[in-house]
């Protein structure tokens, strides 16, 4: 698998998820560039589609891949090991929950043992 050095965005139009601006941001400082944003979106499908009519380099969470992959864009993972992200889905413990929200809960542990079988 090929990564994409960050010092490589140098002077390129940059799609970015404005979640991830400020940390695309201090990445390439890190590495001696001054990254350009094209456009900052709150939607990673926007970027995508954005990237596919030729507007930028999207710059995307790794949940989005199979997406842009499916819209026949080529994938490539960053060097920057600070560039890497997690996320988290929480709720109260003491509070009432619908039906669909407890199913949801409950369905969160089974999906990532799941996950582990393939990965």
């Amino acid at each position: 698998t090929f990564e994409l050095p960050v010092s490589r965005l140098q002077g390129l139009p940059l799609l970015c998820h404005r979640r991830y601006n400020e940390l695309l941001e201090q990445s390439a400082a890190k590495n001696g560039i001054q990254a350009y944003f094209f456009c900052l979106s709150d939607d990673s499908n926007y970027l995508i589609a954005w990237a596919k009519a030729g507007l930028g380099l999207a710059v995307i969470p790794e949940s989005a891949e199979a997406i842009a992959r499916h819209e026949g864009l080529a994938c490539v993972r960053m060097d920057d090991p600070d560039l890497t992200t997690t996320a988290a889905v929480i709720w109260t413990r003491k509070h009432y929950h619908s039906p669909t929200a407890r199913n949801f809960i409950s369905f969160i542990p089974q999906y990532f043992e799941q996950c582990k079988k393939f990965c």
